[in-house]
């Protein structure tokens, strides 16, 4: 699948459907499942677009600290792939 990136006008490839995110609505930590390539970091961005959490990490994020809402998320591997991309909603 590919997509335009709506932060950059770039063009990416996802393939959200080898990608699990849990628990959405999600409280604290965010924890993040793979079937093929290995997580190197996330991004979270509010609905305008402006980065409000970006982190190193391999399978899970502390979210705790972003207010409720709605928010963008992109997760990529370490060679700055997009793994998935999509919505998750702190609660």
């Amino acid at each position: 699948i590919t997509y335009c990136n709506p932060i950059t006008g770039m063009s990416a490839y996802t393939d959200n459907y080898n990608f699990t995110i849990f628990p959405n609505p999600v409280e604290d930590i965010l924890f993040f499942e793979s079937k093929g390539k290995s997580v190197s970091s996330v991004r979270i961005y509010d609905l305008p677009g402006t980065l409000v959490y970006s982190e190193t990490c391999s399978n899970s994020a502390v979210v705790k600290g972003l207010a409720k809402g709605v928010y963008l998320i992109k997760v990529f591997d370490k060679g700055d792939n997009c793994l998935y991309s999509g919505l998750i909603v702190k609660q």
